[in-house]
């Protein structure tokens, strides 16, 4: 194969510098098309942003009207502990009613019912027909997980019927 160089100097360095212009401006062309589509990317961006900061600023305006001082995490997180840590620790009432009121059946009266929660006993009055079922309510009573020395005067005993007694009931925490 034969080369034949029949362009002078002059010229072909002339052709190779509108090749290297040409390159240059096609390179330059696709970096300010790129820098053109990110710089619109970032505005969108932006403007998106900024409509959201306002919608939250608003919201927090909103919320500061309301709340005078505002709340700190830890505070809140603290007071919920707090709070969680007395619920575990607390009795269910509602199963211990339950539980007193479950063994009256007829022939009971109920006139009161105390609990004290300091002295953990349970005082119940009330007025019963007859011995025998005042003497089933004082044993339904002690098969209950609740309660414990379940204790009414011996004169309620004697009475055979419409007695009005007093029974005294100590509550088991557990």
């Amino acid at each position: 194969m034969i080369y034949l160089n029949l362009l002078p100097y002059k010229f072909r360095k002339e052709l190779r510098l509108r090749y290297l212009y040409r390159s240059l401006f096609r390179i330059g062309f696709i970096l300010i098309f790129f820098v053109l589509v990110i710089s619109g990317i970032f505005y969108v961006s932006n403007k998106i942003f900024l409509n959201f900061y306002e919608v939250i600023s608003d919201t927090n305006f909103i919320m500061s009207k309301d709340v005078k001082e505002p709340i700190k995490t830890k505070e809140v997180n603290l007071k919920i502990d707090r709070i969680s840590g007395l619920t575990d620790k607390s009795l269910s009432w509602t199963s211990i009613i339950s539980s007193t009121t479950r063994p009256f059946k007829e022939g009971i009266c109920l006139n009161s019912l105390e609990i004290d929660k300091k002295s953990q006993k349970a005082h119940i009055r009330g007025i019963a027909d007859n011995r025998d079922v005042l003497i089933d309510l004082k044993n339904s009573l002690g098969k209950f997980e609740y309660f414990s020395e379940i204790n009414f005067p011996i004169k309620d005993i004697f009475k055979k019927e419409n007695i009005d007694f007093q029974l005294e009931a100590k509550i088991k925490i557990k």
